[in-house]
């Protein structure tokens, strides 16, 4: 549904691991194991023994112990739990070149610049499929309703929420929520549940996109030979930025490697594209089209005839 919006590409499914390699994993996960352990039970006679001898500080100098404490823990940097450091920018950086197989050096410089763009990708890209979509929907929705729950709480505030699909095929199962006893404002003031006015809204979000396809169209074909008349004057679009030096003719006949190239390149690089004329611009576009049919000049090609034209068909 969103063509020109990046996506959020799927992760791909792991190779199964050989009978070797899972007998390997479990020698170097006992191996961790045990040195977490021997390194949990050090830390935590390093704290006893810092705990005595804070005590006994206390003691001989006659002072809090939250005194000493506190100048203990004075020079602590404390730092917001999601800000991005240098080691998660690493991190992310070499999980990167580990995925992709290509170990090379990374600029220390540009992992943070890096890693806040993958931020910014997973907020703003789109999901790769209607499952992806659904699943993301179900648990942002599920986020929410707790907020808005707590929020009822805390501050005594009425929230209604209905999280509904736009399109016909998405597989987005349709969610209301009301804190309290708002379900009890549709029935008290409009006589229907609120179930109702959830499937009302579901099917006006589902006709908007009837709405913005040209004339309603399931399939518009794209028309060459009559490209003034048949797409410009008929569905108010204009195709910008077709590459000058290649014939406007459909790309499966074009018979060039560069030209195709050439066109390749417009598109992708968005210097060629769809844009929707204004409805001043569409009179002008037919007015300029009936000053030349007035002067005799041909607008459209003329269809081909058939070859037996003229003859009598038998019934």
């Amino acid at each position: 549904r969103n063509p020109s919006h990046p996506i959020i590409h799927c992760r791909t499914t792991a190779a199964r691991l050989s009978d070797a390699q899972k007998a390997s994993r479990k020698i170097k996960k006992d191996q961790r194991t045990e040195i977490t352990k021997c390194l949990h039970d050090a830390i935590v006679r390093h704290l006893q023994e810092q705990k005595h001898a804070v005590e006994l500080l206390s003691h001989t100098h006659h002072v809090t112990l939250k005194h000493i404490n506190d100048m203990i823990s004075s020079q602590t940097k404390y730092h917001t739990m999601r800000k991005i450091h240098l080691t998660n920018a690493l991190i992310h950086a070499k999980a990167k070149e580990m995925n992709s197989g290509t170990l090379n050096p990374f600029p220390y410089s540009h992992s943070h610049t890096h890693v806040l763009e993958h931020h910014e990708q997973k907020v703003s890209n789109v999901q790769a499929n209607n499952m992806a979509t659904a699943r993301d929907i179900l648990v942002t929705t599920e986020r929410i309703v707790k907020e808005l729950d707590e929020l009822r709480v805390h501050t005594g505030t009425y929230r209604t929420l209905f999280v509904i699909r736009s399109h016909i095929n998405d597989m987005i199962q349709s969610t209301m929520h009301g804190t309290d006893n708002s379900d009890n404002f549709w029935e008290d003031v409009y006589d229907l549940p609120m179930a109702d006015f959830l499937q009302q809204y579901e099917q006006w979000a589902c006709t908007q996109n009837q709405s913005n396809c040209s004339d309603r169209e399931k399939d518009i074909a794209m028309n060459y030979n009559n490209y003034d008349t048949a797409i410009v004057e008929t569905y108010a679009v204009w195709l910008v930025g077709w590459p000058a030096d290649v014939n406007f003719i459909s790309p499966s006949n074009i018979r060039t490697v560069g030209e195709i190239q050439k066109l390749h390149d417009a598109l992708k690089g968005r210097t060629c594209y769809w844009t929707v004329l204004m409805p001043m611009e569409v009179k002008a576009h037919t007015a300029k089209l009936n000053a030349h049919h007035s002067a005799g000049e041909a607008v459209q090609h003329p269809h081909k005839k058939c070859l037996d034209a003229g003859k009598s068909r038998k019934r």
